[in-house]
């Protein structure tokens, strides 16, 4: 008796053979339920679509610790048509590259060295 407890705590321990029948049974449906949401995905192409991935501070991954107002080529590239401060959930950087951006394009405005408005 004190044999065969010992046996199935260390079954239950190691998870190498499931006791019951239930359980198989939950997994198995687990198992049948996420097959169907990976193929209801893959069959939908406007859900496919939708699919949102997380954008990476490019100054972070290149190892950019500060952002110079003198570079107007770099700055332009973070301007909208109008001359507007691109945000950072379209641009992709992080919150503190995103306030020296913003702070470096202002003083390259006030300097004159970008327009205020499009030419």
């Amino acid at each position: 008796m004190k044999v065969e407890e010992k046996d199935k705590t260390i079954i239950e321990e190691n998870n190498s053979t499931p006791i019951n029948n239930q359980d198989n049974k939950q997994e198995e449906q687990v198992q049948l339920s996420s097959e169907n949401k990976t193929n209801y995905f893959t069959r939908n192409p406007r859900l496919r679509r939708n699919k949102k991935f997380k954008k990476v501070c490019w100054l972070c991954r290149r190892g950019i610790l500060t952002v110079d107002y003198k570079d107007t080529e770099f700055l332009k590239n973070y301007l909208k048509r109008y001359n507007k401060i691109l945000i950072h959930k379209i641009s992709g950087n992080c919150l503190k590259h995103q306030h020296q951006l913003s702070q470096a394009i202002k003083r390259a405005r006030y300097i004159s060295l970008l327009p205020f408005v499009p030419e």
